[in-house]
C-alpha cells in the first residue's frame, strides 16, 4: 500500500488537473460528446460537428480549439491501445510495445526517485524481452539497470549488468548488420527500374547465404527472419513457387524442434504467401480452401486485409466462381477504409470490377448495384509501362470489340505492335506476349471470327504451354487469358451477327 500511496501522490502532483487522455465514460462534456459523435458516426464533417455541438455549422475558433484538444487526447490515448489477438499482428508486436511502455515508465520513475518500483518494471521488461529474444530491448533494459545501479551505489549490480551488456552488444551489432543487408537488398529488388533489378538479382543468392551464415554464428530469431523473408523474395522473383513451400516448411520444423522462437515465425505472412504461391502454380481449389480458412486472421481495418482478399478474389475468378468473387468484391467496397485508399489501389479494384463484369454471366450482376458503379476512371498513361496500362489496354480492346469499327481496329494494330516490341521481350513475359499477339491477330483480321479462329491455333497452344507461373507480369493477368479469349470469340460472334443483320 505504501508504494501505491507514493505513486498516487506522484501522479497527483506531477500531472495536470485533467489527464491528457480520452475518458470514454464521459458523455456530458463537449469533448466527450464530440468523441462519441465521431465514434458512433453521428458526424462526418467539421460543419456537421459544429452544428451538433454548438447548434450552428460555423467553424469558429472555439470549435477549432475543442477539435485540437480532442485530437491531442486521442493521440495520447494511442499509448494505451490494447493488442488482443496479438498473434494476428506482426512479429513480436505485442512484446515490443510492452517493453517500450515498461521501460518508459521505469525511466520516469527513476527520474523521480522511485527506484524500487522502477527496478521491478525494468525486470518485467527484461523478462518479456528475453522470452521473445528482443535483443534491442534486452540491451535497453540492461543499460537502464546499469545506470540505475549507480544511483543506488550498487557496484555488484553495475558489474553484472555491464558484463551481460558486452555479450548482447555483440549480438546487437550482428543483428543490425543483418538488418542492413536485408533492407539494402529489398531496396534493390523493390525500387528502381526493372533493368536495375534484373542486374541485381544474380547477387541475391550470395546475400541470402551471408544471412544464413550470420544466423548460424549468431542464432538470433530476428536474423533468421531476415534470411527467411529474403529467401522467399528470391524464390518468388525466380518463379520457384514450390520452393517457397519448402522454405516455410524448414521454418516450421525449426519451431517444432525449439531451435527457432515461435514468436518470430510469422504464420500469418507465411499463409498469405502460400496462398499467393498456389495461384502461381495453378492450384486454385487448394488456395480457396486456405483463403477461406485464414481470412478471419486479418483485421478489416488493416491494409493487409485488402492484400489478402485480393488473392482470395483472384482465386475465385481463376476457378470461375464468379458469385464468390462478386461477394468478396462487395466486402472490399463496403470496407470503411476503401475511400482512403490511394488512387492506384482504387484503379486496381476498378480493374477487378470491370474484368468480372466482362467474364461472368450478366444474370449474376444485374441485381448487384455496387458492381455497376465505377470506382474511378481508368486512364492509359503516356508511358506505356507505368501502372496498370497493360490490363487497361486489354480491357478497353475486349470491352469495345463487338461494336468497334474497322477503322478503330486498325489503330489498335499500331498500339499493340508497339507495346509488344517495346516492352514484351524475353522468356519471362512470353505468356502475355502471346496473348497480345492473339489480340493483334484479331485487329489485323478486321475482327473476322473465322479467319481469327483458323490462324490462332498455334498461338493458343503456345499460350497454354506458357502457364508455368514464371511470367513476371502475372499479377497483371486479372483474368486468365484463356478465359478472356473465350470472351473475345463471343465478341467476334456478336460482330458477325450485327454485320449480317445490318446487311
Amino acid at each position: 500500500m505504501n508504494e501505491l500511496k507514493r505513486l498516487v501522490k506522484l501522479v497527483a502532483e506531477k500531472t495536470g488537473r485533467g489527464l491528457p487522455v480520452i475518458n470514454q465514460q464521459d458523455e456530458t462534456s463537449l469533448e466527450g460528446k464530440f468523441y462519441h459523435a465521431i465514434k458512433n458516426g453521428a458526424v462526418t464533417t467539421d460543419e456537421e460537428a459544429a452544428a451538433y455541438l454548438y447548434s450552428d455549422g460555423k467553424i469558429s475558433t472555439t470549435y477549432r480549439m475543442l477539435k485540437h484538444r480532442l485530437r491531442k487526447k486521442v493521440l495520447n490515448s494511442v499509448l494505451f491501445l490494447e493488442h488482443s489477438e496479438s498473434h494476428k499482428n506482426r512479429l513480436c508486436f505485442q512484446e515490443t510495445n510492452d517493453c517500450q511502455f515498461l521501460l518508459h515508465q521505469a525511466r520516469k520513475l527513476y527520474y523521480f526517485g522511485e527506484y524500487q518500483t522502477a527496478a521491478k518494471l525494468t525486470e518485467q521488461a527484461l523478462i518479456i524481452a528475453h522470452s521473445a529474444e528482443l535483443t534491442e530491448f534486452i540491451v535497453k533494459g540492461l543499460e537502464l539497470q546499469r545506470e540505475a545501479s549507480l544511483l543506488v551505489y550498487n557496484k555488484k549490480a553495475f558489474t553484472l549488468a555491464d558484463q551481460k551488456l558486452q555479450t548482447y552488444y555483440k549480438l546487437a551489432v550482428a543483428e543490425q548488420k543483418a538488418e542492413t543487408i536485408y533492407l539494402n537488398a529489398r531496396c534493390q529488388v523493390m525500387g528502381g527500374s526493372t533493368a536495375d533489378r534484373n542486374r541485381f538479382l544474380p547477387q541475391l543468392p550470395s546475400i541470402i547465404e551471408e544471412l544464413k551464415d550470420t544466423w548460424t554464428r549468431y542464432p538470433i530469431p530476428r536474423i533468421y527472419s531476415f534470411y527467411h523473408l529474403l529467401s522467399i523474395t528470391w524464390l518468388e522473383l525466380s518463379g520457384d513457387f514450390l520452393g517457397i513451400f519448402n522454405v516455410i516448411q524448414q521454418g516450421e520444423e525449426l519451431v517444432a524442434k525449439g531451435i527457432l522462437n515461435a514468436k518470430w515465425f510469422n504464420t500469418r505472412f507465411n499463409n498469405y504467401i502460400k496462398i499467393y504461391s498456389l495461384i502461381r502454380i495453378n492450384e486454385y481449389e487448394r488456395g480457396l480452401e486456405l483463403a477461406k480458412k485464414h481470412i478471419s486472421d486479418y483485421d478489416t481495418n488493416n491494409v493487409n486485409w485488402f492484400a489478402f482478399i485480393e488473392n482470395y478474389i483472384v482465386l475465385s475468378i481463376y476457378s470461375r466462381k464468379y458469385s464468390l468473387a462478386i461477394e468478396l468484391l462487395g466486402q472490399v467496397f463496403d470496407n470503411e477504409y476503401f475511400p482512403n485508399l490511394y488512387r492506384n489501389k482504387k484503379e486496381l479494384w476498378e480493374l477487378y470490377r470491370r474484368f468480372i463484369l466482362l467474364v461472368c454471366d450478366p444474370k449474376l450482376t444485374r441485381t448487384t448495384s455496387f458492381i455497376q458503379r465505377p470506382v474511378c476512371e481508368l486512364k492509359v498513361l503516356s508511358t506505356d509501362k507505368e501502372g496498370y496500362n497493360l490490363p487497361i489496354l486489354i480491357l478497353h480492346f475486349v470491352e469495345s470489340l463487338a461494336d468497334m469499327s474497322e477503322e478503330t481496329l486498325e489503330t489498335y494494330i499500331d498500339r499493340i505492335s508497339k507495346y509488344i516490341s517495346k516492352y514484351l521481350k524475353g522468356d519471362k513475359v512470353e505468356r502475355v506476349r502471346t496473348f497480345m499477339r492473339l489480340l493483334l491477330l484479331v485487329a489485323k483480321e478486321g475482327g473476322n471470327r473465322e479467319r481469327v479462329q483458323a490462324k490462332s491455333k498455334l498461338l493458343l497452344k503456345k499460350l497454354s504451354a506458357s502457364k508455368n507461373g514464371k511470367d513476371t507480369l502475372a499479377e497483371l493477368e486479372f483474368v486468365p487469358y484463356e478465359h478472356l479469349w473465350e470472351v473475345v470469340l463471343g465478341m467476334l460472334q456478336r460482330r458477325k451477327t450485327s454485320f449480317n443483320y445490318y446487311r
